[in-house]
């Protein structure tokens, strides 16, 4: 485990890959960690340097000081890690959480990206998401401290039966780390979510971007994600086939593929 403090948060993070490689930094979606990109790490580290880390209140990244971080702060973690780590512009993909700090990145930190790619994520959720994801909060507040009480919930929607069958201890092992994480973290980053709204600035974007969806996802469908494609000029989209809202895991060729041929672009 390797830490960064910035800003008065400790940063859990990973480099792997040639140093004087370009950066590629792998965000992870909300309730996981960075465990999530091992089959990418396996595949872009002998032509990238990756940077992955634990998005703050998620597996070894501290909560913070502050009760109602915003996007806009975690994109500011990763701003003062890359700082602190000495780079300077990078290729950024973020899943779900990950990519709604995409959009932070590219509306307020243009100058250090050289690419962005949103994978099953979305820039406002609708109204309709505050009393579930809020009722879901309180009870795992209920069950205790963790995620345990949650976990199979949360993966019901996010991940296809055929995944669950196909790969038994893949998919035991995102139960795990979905468990261990705290419901103060993901209770925090559940209001940052909420209070976002970057889909009336899509025209702002000025980055090289491609838009990544799962056929199969439920939270974040291709249909929903072709707005970014749309709105975001110049943007390109690939559809993973059988892939739910962890494309990067429940399809790891036809995902790394698709990022592939959008970076190889550079």
């Amino acid at each position: 485990m390797t830490q960064q403090d910035v800003n008065g948060l400790t940063i859990n993070y990973e480099l792997h890959g040639p140093e004087d490689a370009p950066v590629l930094v792998l965000a992870h979606g909300q309730g996981f960690n960075l465990e999530v990109w091992r089959p990418q790490i396996a595949a872009f580290r002998d032509r990238y340097r990756i940077l992955v880390h634990d998005l703050r209140g998620h597996g070894g990244t501290g909560l913070g000081a502050d009760e109602t971080p915003s996007i806009e702060d975690m994109a500011a973690d990763l701003i003062g890690l890359l700082d602190a780590l000495g780079i300077g512009r990078v290729h950024y993909a973020g899943k779900s959480q990950g990519g709604m700090i995409g959009y932070a990145l590219a509306l307020d930190h243009r100058d250090r990206l050289e690419s962005v790619t949103f994978v099953a994520t979305q820039g406002v959720l609708p109204d309709s998401s505050t009393g579930r994801i809020r009722a879901a909060i309180d009870k795992m507040r209920a069950a205790g401290d963790t995620m345990e009480g949650g976990a199979d919930t949360l993966l019901a929607r996010y991940v296809t039966e055929d995944y669950k069958t196909r790969e038994p201890e893949g998919f035991a092992a995102l139960r795990r780390i979905v468990a261990a994480n705290s419901v103060e973290g993901y209770a925090r980053s559940s209001e940052a979510i909420l209070a976002m709204n970057y889909d009336d600035r899509l025209a702002e974007i000025d980055v090289p971007t491609m838009v990544i969806a799962g056929e199969c996802d439920q939270p974040t469908p291709p249909q929903r994600m072709e707005l970014y494609r749309d709105g975001i000029k110049g943007a390109r989209m690939a559809v993973v086939e059988g892939a739910g809202h962890l494309p990067n895991v429940e399809q790891p060729d036809g995902f790394n593929r698709a990022l592939a041929e959008f970076l190889d672009g550079f």
